[in-house]
């Protein structure tokens, strides 16, 4: 039997051999024992003179320390604490001095180059912003729980204080505190200032746009010009070559007009990129005097001609100015037809034409007068023949031509008479002549127009006549175009008309009712296409009065069926015509090039000054936004200033919001006392390479261990316990307590002091008889094979196992358990097998389960052994005593420890293996450690898993708290 010995020599100073296996301590070391059980740790001072912040200052009487008298040096005039202080001060006076630079930029135009740098210096300091400010009011922050630190504060004050370090930390901490106070909803609404500083900063300067007016000259062609046509003569061949050259030049503007693409008829400027103006009576009221919008819409409304008015040194931007024209109007009637007929009473009748009175419209300087009243025009024959009328005239005929009945008085048309007068003789032959006379009569003038149709050559023609009112009408037009750059085409475009406001001539007036004017359209107008006389093919002009439309107009092939145009659109189309012709004798010299070069010229021409509106970006100054960031900034500037001045007030050193806080004044480290006199960053630097770790230490209170901070190397883990199902969880100081099935009930360190104890305290002949027992058993067949057919060496096992529990494991793995269904469990089974496929890694294996197969569940602890190999009996039971001490901590502590509701371990990550094997270490080194000391025999049992506890660096698999999780 194993004899109990009582020894009351500390088992840290005896040797190992003489430790006994469970000792139990007397009446007079019980007391010692408790009076001990806490360990006050060795706290030796260290000088470091030269890496704090705040040293004890030295008597010079006698060179010592002066002991308790320390006293602080001021490390606030330290030269970073004062770059500080100007930083905090500095930095919030230039985002307020930004914020005036960026007020003198309303209204202004942006240039890109300074535009840019504003851009660029507001996208900076956005972010910026934020950053400086939670550096300011976070040291704030932060000085301000210093310095009531010293005065003497609550801990939910300095906690609030120290928390309100950043925007987010602020919230987030008050919401985990729960607390609302005035100094909560204080910090709140000045971190507000944090992101909204920053949006204001990016919101504050805008950019916008607006119309800048400056005034300019406007100048655009006068339509009341003398027709060049006026000034032509055919007396000599010289001129009439020259003549000629200037008519070929105006037909060929004509048919370019004419065959224009649809697009540029229907648009606001010509093929040119002239104004054109539209006819006020196709949209509007020509009697009402306001302002008419003119419709954008196409069908909505006519031009009165074809050609546009040039207008040039239109400036860059938007301009808008009124622009005085005249046209040719007339009103059409319906159309007569004369054709073919064959009646018995009265024969055949044939279509006859009007012949026209040529008279006063011939080629010389001195013609003829002829009364009004009588069809006055070039009779081009419309059978084809040559005019014979005047021999120097070899025109061929044409399919249509024009007449006149009423023409001014030849008095008007007098060269000596104008020069006699005073006058010029270049502002003859238009209207413009009598705006200023008074008692001038004019009648209704009337034009004709004739055309022949015929189907073929052979065919009987028919003659379809017009008689169209003609009148001179006079709008001033609203002009609005647009310019990109000097060197871009400008766009012009009527927006608005009435009628002139200016004195003019009798409408019936108009640049027909001169003779000279008219002899040469009522000639050259019908033959500007150059169809001579075939009837029966296509004429483009007529085509056009048919249907405007290019398309159509060049794929005729058989001659337009006037009679079938409604009178008022043939008005239109007739006046686009014949204005166009009358207005390019005026200016086909300026019509192609007048409008597209910006620094033309012409004559005549008006002139007039407008205002040039040229839309700007311009840099605009939210003012709610500008506001918001220099109240900001007043904010920063304040906590800046209040950062300062709390600095210099304080004395102590800065100890709050450092982790080396912590371990200032612990006791479970060997840390200078001049420690509490250091500044936390400077206690951080000192100790930044010490190692520590939250958990468990070594010393402890009446077999607790203590929980704090401290070195990594003397310091376990401490992990979260699991959840426990029990009614009453008993005090785990007394040794009468039971699992009674409290499966994880205690704390690992707690568990394996007591189970030590609980081995200590054993009846000292339960415990000789048990070691004895132990002892032989383990030696006998220590050395023999273990052979998993033999039933006498698996019950060997059994017996051995059944002793290790009863005296190093309190008996709880193989204490039998009475259960509902009447079975009789424990929780320990074990399985050694050849071939263990549970045991794939490595040589033995365990896992806990739930037994629920039966009414009455229990935690059964699964233990697997793997005999592939040569493994002796000896190592068998090692492995068994190894996985039974992992087994029975996992079981029975929080660490791991089982749990009924979720029906498995608490679960833990790989990344722990290797970090919480302090405890089962020891208890694994006690059990092997204890049997050794029994027999020579045992001296080496268990020696690989004591080598491997001690190999902290090595990963050790027996010994690895991780598995425990997995």
């Amino acid at each position: 039997m194993i004899s109990l010995t009582n020894n009351t020599m500390n088992s840290e100073s005896r040797p190992r051999e003489q430790s006994p296996l469970m000792t139990t301590p007397d009446s007079e070391n019980t007391e010692t024992a408790k009076t001990q059980g806490f360990r006050e740790p060795s706290v030796r001072e260290k000088a470091h003179t030269h890496d704090t912040a705040y040293e004890a200052v030295r008597d010079q009487s006698d060179g010592r320390d002066s002991g308790a008298a320390h006293e602080f040096r001021r490390a606030n005039k330290d030269p970073f604490v004062i770059l500080v202080d100007v930083f905090a001060v500095i930095c919030p006076a230039a985002f307020l001095v930004f914020a005036f630079l960026v007020l003198k930029l309303d209204g202004q135009v942006i240039d890109d180059a300074p535009a840019r740098q504003y851009r660029n210096a507001i996208t900076i300091l956005a972010t910026l912003f934020p950053i400086i400010f939670a550096a300011i009011v976070g040291r704030l922050m932060s000085q301000v729980a210093r310095w009531k630190l010293e005065k003497g504060a609550t801990m939910g004050v300095l906690e609030q204080l120290m928390g309100s370090r950043t925007v987010g930390g602020t919230l987030l901490f008050h919401f985990q505190l729960r607390v609302l106070n005035l100094l909560a909803l204080f910090l709140v609404l000045i971190w507000i200032f944090s992101p909204l500083g920053g949006q204001s900063i990016l919101r504050m300067l805008e950019t916008r746009s607006r119309t800048v007016a400056q005034p300019a000259d406007v100048v655009y062609f006068n339509t009341d010009a003398q027709s060049q046509f006026a000034s032509w003569s055919d007396v000599s061949p010289t001129s009439n070559a020259y003549n000629v050259n200037r008519m070929s030049i105006v037909n060929a503007m004509y048919n370019a007009l004419i065959l224009s693409p649809d697009a540029v008829k229907s648009g606001a400027m010509d093929v040119w990129g002239n104004v054109k103006i539209p006819a006020l009576s196709s949209y509007g009221d020509s009697g009402n005097s306001d302002w008419q919008s003119v419709p954008q819409n196409d069908t909505e409304r006519e031009f009165s001609s074809l050609v546009g008015v040039p207008v040039t040194k239109v400036a860059e931007g938007n301009t808008t100015f009124s622009l005085e024209s005249s046209y040719i109007h007339l009103e059409c009637g319906n159309f007569s037809v004369s054709s073919f007929s064959y009646s018995p009473g009265s024969g055949t009748t044939f279509a006859t034409e009007v012949q026209f009175n040529e008279t006063s419209l011939c080629m010389s300087d001195r013609c003829n007068s002829v009364a009004n009243g009588t069809w006055q025009g070039w009779n081009l024959r419309l059978n084809g023949s040559l005019i014979s009328n005047d021999s120097n005239n070899q025109d061929r005929g044409a399919g249509w031509n024009l007449a006149l009945d009423n023409f001014i008085d030849e008095l008007w048309i007098d060269y000596d008479w104008y020069t006699q007068r005073g006058l010029k003789v270049e502002d003859s032959n238009r209207p413009d002549v009598f705006a200023e006379e008074k008692g001038v009569v004019a009648n209704p003038t009337t034009l004709l127009f004739q055309a022949k149709e015929q189907t073929s050559s052979y065919a009987t023609p028919e003659y379809t006549t017009s008689r169209c009112g003609a009148t001179q009408k006079y709008v001033e037009s609203r002009v609005h175009c647009s310019r990109d750059s000097p060197t871009a085409r400008q766009n012009c475009s009527v927006i608005a008309q009435r009628p002139s406001q200016k004195p003019h001539a009798d409408e019936n007036i108009s640049q027909l009712s001169f003779t000279r004017v008219f002899r040469y359209v009522s000639r050259k107008l019908p033959q500007a296409t150059n169809h001579f006389a075939s009837s029966y093919t296509s004429d483009i002009s007529l085509n056009y009065l048919e249907n405007p439309s290019s398309a159509t107009m060049t794929a005729a092939t058989a001659p337009p069926e006037l009679a079938n145009i409604p009178p008022r659109d043939f008005g239109y189309r007739l006046a686009q015509l014949v204005n166009s012709y009358v207005f390019l004798s005026q200016a086909f010299s300026n019509a192609p090039s007048g409008s597209v070069d910006a620094m033309a010229s012409f004559e005549p021409n008006v002139t007039v000054v407008v205002d040039v509106k040229t839309p700007v970006e311009v840099f605009h100054i939210s003012g709610a936004w500008i506001a918001l960031y220099m109240l900001s900034c007043v904010v920063l500037l304040l906590g800046g200033v209040m950062s300062a001045v709390v600095t210099h007030f304080v004395h102590g050193p800065e100890v709050l919001g450092y982790a080396s806080t912590v371990v200032r004044d612990s006791k479970f480290m060997d840390i200078s006392t001049a420690a509490g006199r250091m500044d936390g960053i400077d206690l951080t630097r000192m100790l930044k390479d010490r190692r520590v770790r939250y958990g468990y230490t070594q010393l402890s209170v009446e077999n607790i261990p203590l929980v704090g901070v401290g070195s990594q190397e003397e310091t376990d883990v401490i992990l979260r316990p699991c959840v426990v199902h029990m009614n009453d969880i008993a005090s785990v100081s007394g040794l009468e307590l039971q699992p009674q099935d409290q499966y994880g009930a205690y704390y690992i360190g707690e568990l394996v002091m007591r189970t030590i104890q609980h081995g200590l305290s054993l009846d000292p002949d339960d415990a000789t008889e048990a070691q004895d027992k132990l002892k032989y058993t383990l030696i006998e067949g220590i050395h023999e094979l273990y052979d998993n057919q033999s039933q006498g060496h698996f019950v060997h096992i059994l017996e051995v196992v059944w002793i290790v529990d009863q005296c190093f494991l309190q008996g709880w793995l193989t204490r039998i358990h009475d259960r509902l269904s009447g079975q009789r469990l424990s929780h320990l089974q074990i399985a050694v097998r050849d071939g263990n496929k549970i045991c794939e890694d490595s040589c033995s294996n365990f896992r806990v389960e739930l037994r629920d197969d039966d009414i009455g569940s229990l935690p059964i602890v699964y233990i697997d052994i793997d005999t592939r190999g040569t493994w002796t009996i000896g190592h068998v039971v090692e492995m068994l005593i190894h996985e039974m001490v992992h087994r029975y901590l996992m079981l029975f502590s929080c660490q791991g420890g089982f749990s009924h509701e979720f029906g498995g371990c608490s679960q833990y990550s790989h990344d722990k293996r290797g970090r919480h094997r302090h405890y089962p270490r020891m208890l694994i080194k006690h059990v092997f450690e204890t049997i050794q000391e029994w027999d020579d025999t045992l001296r080496f049992f268990g020696e690989v898993f004591i080598d491997r506890c001690d190999q902290d660096g090595q990963y050790d698999a027996l010994v690895d708290m991780g598995i425990l999780y997995m």
